[in-house]
């Protein structure tokens, strides 16, 4: 449960929380709403998500022989990619290897540092063209500091959202529509609220 999950980054969010007067509860159930609270794999790899709809925008629309997104806003529901013209279509959000075999064919289509910028990395799911707002000089730079664990990925998480005074504010207000409407562009609010929501519920009653 939350305890084991939150035991190693617990005092990063406790402190912050604290110094901008937010619940940490609130701060772990949007964490545990976008990576299930563990943004490192069982095979201790980086917890990733490709985002195949973005990949596409950012290259022209260049690649769309190896892969398709509806690019209408709701694209993360029905991303896939294939690895040769003759192949078949896969999902990209099967699962992790999926997720990093459409990785690895963006970083074959263009290069490691540009595929990386189209990826949601750790336990926050932050994406890797935000690399310079919290303190990294390239996607691939935060990539490897993610994949050192939880610590430096919650480090990043809080950078991520001290460097927006508007996220701030909706974290202080416990306006959580809002923070997820920033925090996740115009992805599907009401459902990622409802789980922030019942996320927290859960926090606050264990305790964690």
């Amino acid at each position: 449960g939350g305890q084991t999950t939150y035991a190693s980054v617990e005092p990063q969010i406790t402190k912050f929380a604290a110094e901008n007067n937010i619940d940490p509860a609130l701060m772990q159930a949007v964490l545990q709403t976008e990576s299930g609270g563990v943004g490192i794999n069982p095979d201790g790899s980086l917890k990733i998500r490709f985002e195949a709809t973005q990949f596409i925008e950012n290259t022209d629309q260049e690649h769309g022989q190896y892969f398709y997104g509806d690019a209408k806003g709701e694209g993360w529901k029905d991303e896939r990619y294939r690895t040769s013209l003759d192949g078949e279509w896969k999902s990209v959000h099967e699962n992790q290897a999926s997720e990093y075999e459409a990785l690895a064919l963006a970083a074959s289509l263009e290069s490691k540092e540009l595929a990386l910028q189209n990826i949601d990395m750790g336990a926050g799911q932050i994406l890797g063209s935000n690399y310079p707002r919290i303190g990294y000089e390239s996607a691939e730079a935060m990539y490897e500091a993610f994949a050192t664990g939880q610590e430096a990925q919650v480090a990043g998480f809080l950078g991520f959202i001290d460097a927006d005074p508007r996220l701030l504010e909706a974290l202080q207000t416990g306006n959580i529509e809002e923070f997820v409407r920033i925090y996740n562009g115009k992805g599907n609010i009401p459902t990622s609220s409802g789980l922030v929501r019942k996320n927290m519920a859960a926090i606050t009653a264990t305790g964690a």
